[in-house]
């Protein structure tokens, strides 16, 4: 399942993003990508079960991380000939984390 973390700072360096995010193990496969009109990141994160999806949004939805509130929830895959958008997955930019 993927889990979608966004409304991180686009300015912060990647060194805090692994601090913030230090309580899960993982693998990181880093994809960045930034999306100069926002300034933001989102990261998406593989895991393993769905138990280990809702943990992990459980955790971090709400977090303040660089004095800006965290966003957690599942991803939804957005594809926009094939359904209507509800908004729900929108988002800037991207970084994909593996957890192991």
């Amino acid at each position: 399942m993927l889990v979608f973390i966004g409304n991180l700072p686009g300015n912060s360096p990647l060194i805090e993003l692994q601090h913030f995010l230090g309580n899960h193990e993982m693998s990181v496969d880093y994809s960045a990508h930034r999306h100069e009109k926002a300034g933001s990141h989102f990261l998406l994160i593989k895991t393993n079960s769905f138990e280990s999806s809702d943990d992990l949004i459980r955790d971090l939805n709400g977090k303040t991380f660089n004095s800006v509130k965290i966003e957690a929830r599942k991803f939804i895959q957005r594809n926009k000939k094939q359904q209507e958008w509800t908004k729900e997955e929108r988002r800037t930019s991207q970084l994909e984390l593996n957890f192991i």
